[in-house]
């Protein structure tokens, strides 16, 4: 089995994790989920250097929005303190476009 770190963030992304866990759940998928949540509102990073000890430990990780409060200058952004602390630079997506149906992907 493999573990996946997964951070649901803010808005819509609770939702949408529960939905992936769904998926892989009837997929029979062996994937496990560390759930983190990290709090954006807070200036105790604690919740972020979890999420990323996490991240290494899987190997894997999966993450929704988490907002970042820009009327506080002294909350740094949790999603650019992770890019960086992960060394995450592009985000990848593969599509592959199914025959006989038209796409704006070649």
């Amino acid at each position: 089995r493999h573990t996946v770190t997964m951070m649901p963030g803010d808005g819509i992304g609770p939702e949408m994790m529960s939905y992936v866990k769904e998926v892989y759940k009837v997929a029979g998928a062996p994937v496990d989920f560390e759930t983190v949540n990290l709090d954006p509102t807070t200036d105790n990073y604690d919740d972020l250097y979890n999420a990323i000890a996490s991240v290494k430990r899987n190997g894997c990780g999966i993450k929704g929005n988490i907002e970042t409060q820009m009327n506080r200058p002294d909350i740094k952004s949790r999603n650019v303190e992770m890019r960086n602390e992960l060394d995450l630079f592009v985000n990848v997506i593969n599509c592959k476009s199914q025959p006989g149906i038209q796409t704006r992907h070649e």
